[in-house]
């Protein structure tokens, strides 16, 4: 059977824990992309209703427009252009979780599988299967 460890172990142990973790350097915040002038995400609230009926709603209410995507799976909202006199009517719409100027992203790598990566298969044609 096992022994219950002393709480004042335990708590020597968890202070040894956090100086080990305090000596480990943050990695770098992201670099958030360039703004689009103009652009917005608008975040919904989770019990809003159907994100592209109100993406819609606003186009005919509030002068939303250019609709670039509607988000329905990670988030409910939308992207749209939203002139600067009518950001504050959209971010007072009770539905409305928050607005977020939209950025420009970039993809920079892919991941190869791992069988893949594990016979070279990126690097050899032969290895890749054309048989040459």
């Amino acid at each position: 059977m096992g022994s219950v460890m002393p709480s004042s172990k335990i708590r020597r142990t968890a202070l040894a824990l956090a100086g080990a973790f305090a000596l480990v350097p943050a990695a770098p915040a992201p670099a958030a992309g360039n703004v689009v002038p103009g652009r917005y995400v608008v975040v919904l609230e989770d019990t809003a209703g159907d994100p592209g009926a109100i993406a819609s709603d606003h186009g005919r209410r509030l002068g939303v427009t250019e609709r670039t995507h509607v988000y329905r799976h990670a988030l409910k909202g939308y992207a749209a252009r939203i002139p600067a006199a009518r950001l504050d009517a959209v971010r007072s719409d009770p539905r409305v979780a928050f607005v977020a100027p939209d950025r420009e992203a970039e993809l920079l790598a892919q991941t190869l599988p791992t069988g893949v990566d594990r016979v070279e298969g990126d690097a050899s044609t032969t290895r890749a299967g054309d048989g040459t």
